[in-house]
């Protein structure tokens, strides 16, 4: 393993800083939204109309320049309502929810299948599930060509950024999906870095061996940009793709279940919440259903939804 040292980094303290504690939302809230215009670089296409039902995983719209990047619903249910800004702009797709939800099926592989799975059919089996916007392409962050490969596929298992999920939530018991998801990721490019921050360790020993570098330093020396940086050796590596770690675990329980992974952990935290901690979540679901049960504990408050820094989710 490599140890990347990166100067000028910034030590960043944040009051409310969230506990490992890690709940479940229980989910009161019967709609969920997709929110096309957070997603940078993205120009979308809709795939549905008001009133149309979908599935979990059935796509809602997909991007102009690379119809196969699509992104899907994360409930089931009626298209209740587009919200549309300044030249027509699609900012918000409402998805109320059926009572019983049904799920779209996609092709699903063993972790043996995987190892051996053709490029061309892994790349279809991620961008139909609805997760290739996953991957940024360097140096703008972009969601990248399906047809493109990269030199270089990074992977940033922690993140300096202030209430980002710790490492060690988001992949405690799923340490086997981590591992296949790595393995779909270097069918995908001729090499992929896995980096964590030298002060993590609380690693398992079955993630800690694929892990390549140890990356000292504060936020954001773990930013995939930054350790690209530092870690390159050619030219063409400036086109490489970064990915975060706990999507590399969604990438696998798509591929191994044939699902739409329409849940992750988040963080809730601040100064003026009650109990800052993680959750994990359904995507697409409100700030006010993430606060329900963990309030502020005095008003006004100003929310801010996405990272503090970086680009906008």
């Amino acid at each position: 393993m490599k140890t990347v040292t990166v100067k000028n980094t910034y030590d960043i303290q944040l009051s409310g800083k969230p506990s490992v504690e890690c709940t479940t939302l229980t989910e009161s809230s019967k709609e969920v939204a997709v929110l096309p215009n957070a997603i940078p670089h993205f120009k979308p296409k809709m795939a549905v109309k008001e009133g149309d039902i979908v599935k979990i995983g059935t796509p809602i719209f997909f991007d102009k320049r690379y119809p196969r990047i699509q992104f899907v619903s994360p409930g089931a249910g009626a298209v209740s309502k587009i919200h549309y800004g300044p030249k027509r702009v699609v900012e918000k797709v409402i998805i109320q929810l059926a009572d019983t939800e049904e799920e779209a099926t996609f092709a699903s592989y063993s972790k043996d299948n995987i190892a051996a799975l053709d490029r061309n059919a892994l790349v279809e089996a991620i961008t139909q599930g609805g997760l290739w916007g996953v991957f940024k392409e360097f140096p703008f962050q972009r969601i990248p060509n399906p047809e493109a490969i990269p030199p270089i596929i990074y992977v940033n298992i922690d993140n300096d950024e202030p209430y980002y999920p710790e490492s060690s939530v988001y992949l405690k018991g799923k340490e086997s999906l981590f591992e296949i998801g790595i393995m779909a990721l270097r069918q995908l490019a001729a090499h992929v870095v896995v980096s964590k921050s030298v002060r993590n360790q609380s690693l398992s020993n079955e993630v800690m061996s694929l892990v390549t570098h140890d990356i000292e330093g504060h936020y954001p020396a773990n930013q995939p940009g930054v350790v690209l940086y530092h870690t390159k050796s050619t030219q063409k590596d400036n086109a490489s793709w970064g990915i975060d770690g706990q999507d590399v675990i969604r990438l696998a329980t798509l591929l191994t279940t044939g699902h739409y992974p329409k849940e992750k952990v988040v963080v809730v935290a601040g100064a003026l919440i009650s109990n800052p901690k993680h959750m994990l979540v359904r995507e697409g679901v409100s700030v006010s259903a993430l606060l329900q049960d963990n309030p502020v504990t005095e008003e006004p408050a100003r929310y801010i939804a996405g990272r503090i820094y970086g680009e906008k989710n």
